[in-house]
């Protein structure tokens, strides 16, 4: 494992400078500190006190220039390493997690997290665990999972308040004040924003003020309240002097919002301006995408199509790059409205339906690769066979030359003396029984050959019977039943908007309500019935969002790695060890009683290691090797078809651990 991060890290460094081709111009105010602790670099040794530096460098360049503070994060780590200074190792860890939350890469962000929080953990640095919860909410607030990022901001406002730290609870209360404004509860976030402001104003640290005065901005703008919300606007913006690129330009872009909400247009483009080129000062492609988008509306709505389309298209180029879900289903919609306004209907139709795609969180089916391994899986199953018979034909031929040896030797023989003849009689006996048991022996494996083809053709025929049903519920499910559950919605809200009486029918309201639960659940069978996102974006994408499902139950936390899955494999494959990975959680969540769940996929060239360990109950492995356990078998099956290998490790009371490997087929 540590060499895996330790060749991972340096990947992560490559990731997270590879678009700062020119750096930003240092801050004058920076340079004397940054000069004083270079020359300390000079001088110092290689100890912990040389990692405090290095993480002293990171804290300075981070607000101005992200490629310098990943450089020095990165030599933290490997100091850190090098001496076994392992806080050293989860803070720069931690680090560089949030420099790639910064690029968008959410993925990587999000595995760097974890291994910053097994340091802390073995160190019961209770301070650091809370403040990495923080973050992971931080993580999902950003890619818009606003339910799991209220679910870690409650848990990091209970491990600050137990520590009695006042920065840091008020911090995570800001946070929950963020989720509540983006789940429409403007008045909620209000009232707790009034309710902790005095607590930050008796602090020393003046951003805790800045962040609840921007909460309130925003959240009575968005409630119309606007003569309150102008009174925040002057003291948000004498702190937007701050050499905080990154706050100025969340101070800049509240400022921007809420002039538009005013549709005073051109004060709000000046700000929202403001906003983008700060962000962009810092490549924070989130503030970036989500101010372009909100200019090009501005735009619009002045009728200067030219300029929204720019930003629009600029907007959506740094979504879709940083992964920012709601910035694209925000954007796709205002391209729509575009081009609806310019009369390109086509254009209209497909920007609206790429909104609903996204919205729906559904990505297209698309088996065609599957089918064609298939097809080729077949084809080649064919030609083995034909060299098989070939084979078998050229040991008939070689049995034929041995009997006519036999002949001629007999013949040869025959004149000889009675001595020699016995002799001979006595070894064309031992010869026709040698030949017997040839001719048995290959017999038994012409048998087992044409059995063992008959379990591949069954296996084969059972497991894409399997799929293909899958997938045929799936796109019923999701186009049939999912699309009546939608239509009923529809009628539904326009029947609401028609009748308003029918807004305080309470019958009414829970009718609606459980139309919207059973839309959810259809989408949900659907998805595992045919997980697409396995089909779009690949195995490590698909696993990681079957893991952050089952850990957002609550009842079973799953942690999933992966190292070197960089290129995906045939869709055969990732489909089968999909399979696979679901069966094995499925079985830990039945029987095992646990807590906690590890997935873990290592690929080395064409080799693939996988591991699922959790830590249940266990079970004795030489009784369940004579028990009927049907979960097992399936998964012995389809590690059998994959001409894998499987092993079991496990004790009563100390968890299970099961090992497979592959051997990758290249297509």
């Amino acid at each position: 494992m540590k060499l895996l991060i330790r060749f991972l890290l340096p990947f992560t460094l490559l990731v997270l400078s590879a678009t700062d081709d020119a750096r930003t111009q240092v801050p004058s105010s920076a340079l004397p500190i940054i000069d004083s602790l270079e020359k300390k670099i000079m001088t110092s040794d290689e100890d912990s006190n040389r990692v405090k530096i290095f993480m002293d460098l990171l804290n300075t360049y981070v607000d101005f220039d992200i490629s310098k503070a990943s450089e020095y994060a990165w030599q933290a780590n490997s100091l850190s390493k090098k001496i076994g200074y392992s806080i050293g190792e989860g803070r720069s860890l931690y680090s560089l997690a949030g420099l790639a939350r910064s690029r968008g890469n959410y993925l990587l962000a999000d595995s760097l997290y974890a291994e910053a929080e097994k340091k802390f953990v073995i160190l019961k640095r209770d301070d650091r665990i809370a403040m990495l919860i923080n973050e992971r909410g931080n993580l999902y607030f950003m890619q818009g999972n606003y339910w799991l990022a209220g679910d870690y901001y409650t848990k990091a406002t209970e491990g600050f308040e137990k520590l009695k730290d006042t920065v840091n609870t008020i911090i995570s209360y800001q946070n929950l004040i963020a989720v509540l404004g983006e789940t429409q509860n403007y008045k909620k976030a209000i009232e707790l924003a009034n309710k902790i402001l005095p607590l930050a104003e008796k602090t020393t640290d003046t951003s805790q003020v800045y962040y609840i005065l921007q909460s309130l901005l925003v959240n009575n703008a968005r409630m119309g309240n606007l003569d309150s919300a102008a009174n925040y606007v002057k003291p948000l913006l004498d702190f937007a002097t701050t050499p905080d690129y990154y706050i100025a330009a969340e101070i800049y872009g509240a400022v921007g919002e809420f002039y538009k909400s005013k549709k005073e247009n051109k004060e709000a483009l000046v700000y929202l301006n403001k906003a983008v080129e700060k962000a962009k000062q810092i490549d924070n492609q989130f503030l970036i995408a989500n101010m372009l988008k909100s200019a090009g509306a501005i735009y619009f709505e002045m009728g200067n199509g030219d300029s929204a389309f720019y930003y629009y298209t600029e907007a959506m180029k740094v979504a879709q790059q940083s992964q920012n879900r709601r910035a694209q289903y925000e954007t796709t919609k205002l391209l729509s409205d575009f081009y609806a306004a310019k009369g390109n209907n086509s254009e209209a139709y497909r920007y609206l339906a790429w909104h609903l795609q996204i919205k729906d969180s559904i990505l297209e089916s698309n088996v065609s690769n599957h089918v064609t391994y298939l097809e080729a899986k077949f084809e080649n199953n064919k030609k083995e066979k034909q060299i098989s018979e070939l084979q078998l034909r050229n040991i008939q031929k070689e049995l034929l030359v041995v009997k006519r040896n036999r002949l001629l030797i007999i013949g040869s023989i025959s004149a000889a003396a009675v001595m020699i003849l016995l002799g001979f009689m006595y070894r064309h006996s031992k010869n026709k029984q040698i030949i017997a048991e040839k001719e048995q022996k290959l017999k038994e494996e012409q048998i087992k050959f044409l059995n063992e083809q008959q379990q591949v053709v069954s296996l084969q025929s059972m497991i894409n019977g399997q799929e293909t049903e899958r997938t045929r519920i799936a796109k019923d499910l999701h186009d049939g039943l999912g699309g009546l559950f939608s239509t009923v919605k529809m009628y539904l809200s326009t029947l609401q908007h028609d009748v308003p009486e029918l807004k305080g029918n309470q019958l009414f309201g829970k009718s609606y309500e459980l139309v919207d639960n059973a839309s959810v659940e259809v989408r949900r069978i659907a998805h595992n019935m045919m997980p697409e996102v396995l089909i779009k974006l690949g195995l490590a994408d698909g696993l990681n969002d079957m893991c952050n499902n089952i850990s957002s139950g609550k009842l079973l936390k799953v942690t999933f790695q992966a190292y070197g899955m960089d290129k995906r494999l045939n869709a055969s494959t990732e489909i089968m060890l999909y399979r696979i990975i679901q069966e094995l959680l499925n079985n830990i969540i039945k029987h095992s009683q646990a807590t906690e769940a590890l997935v873990q996929f290592n690929r080395n060239d064409n080799r693939l290691h996988v591991n699922v360990e959790d830590n249940g109950r266990g079970f004795n492995t030489l009784e369940a090797d004579g028990n009927n356990h049907a979960g097992l078998e399936t998964v012995q099956s389809r590690v059998d078809y994959l001409d894998g290998k499987l092993s079991i490790e496990s004790q009563q009371g100390l968890g299970t651990t099961i090992m497979m490997e592959f051997l990758i087929k290249e297509e």
